[in-house]
């Protein structure tokens, strides 16, 4: 996954870190962004190409979570299966209707897949293990990572600096200079100021 901040970002919140912590800091970096996506349930940058994935079909109201479409190329149903079928435009809608938080009118993002009532959703995987499979091919992520959500992920990468001076071998100039940073967050969690931030592109439920 791409990472949702770049170390430069880190280094404004944290004057002091020299460009010997540059590859820890780049750690921390995907290590931040890992847990906000987590944390969101959201797919909060773009993905470089055309890439395929699969969900479980449960019901006719396919989570596509943690990942947010873009743009759908193919959409096939159980596929693999003798009850193959690769879905036309009216079999399906995209939810939010408006597109997801956090994208644009113009290049919406979508998590929920909604099936047709008239899309026959059983299939020998269903008749087996309870469930069917749809693979989705196509363009996922937001079109580009929102100012506060690269904000958050600095902050979260810049806290866990500031307090894992041992735990990560971080240099003796970050050390000697950690007395006068102050303090940006309890432990190794996302901080509170960056989850204030983040609030907004968080998938209810998540």
């Amino acid at each position: 996954m791409p990472d949702l901040c770049t170390v430069a970002d880190v280094k404004q919140l944290s004057p002091r870190v020299g460009s010997q912590d540059d590859a820890k800091l780049a750690e921390l970096v995907t290590r931040a962004s890992v847990a906000i996506e987590g944390w969101t349930q959201r797919q909060l940058a773009p993905v470089s190409g055309s890439v395929t994935r699969r969900f479980a079909v449960y019901s006719r109201r396919v989570d596509l979570a943690p990942c947010d479409l873009r743009t759908a190329t193919t959409i096939t149903l159980n596929p693999g299966d003798d009850d193959e079928t690769v879905l036309a435009a009216a079999d399906y809608a995209l939810d939010p209707v408006e597109g997801a938080y956090g994208s644009t009118s113009s290049d919406p993002t979508y998590y929920v897949l909604l099936l047709a009532a008239d899309v026959d959703i059983d299939s020998t995987q269903r008749r087996s293990f309870g469930r069917g499979v749809v693979q989705i091919a196509g363009s996922w992520g937001l079109a580009a990572t929102p100012d506060d959500v690269v904000q958050a992920c600095a902050l979260t990468a810049a806290s866990w600096a500031d307090r894992a001076v041992d735990a990560y071998d971080l240099s003796p100039q970050l050390a000697d200079a950690r007395a006068s940073l102050p303090p940006t967050a309890r432990g190794f969690s996302i901080p509170e100021g960056a989850r204030r931030l983040l609030d907004p592109f968080r998938r209810l439920g998540a």
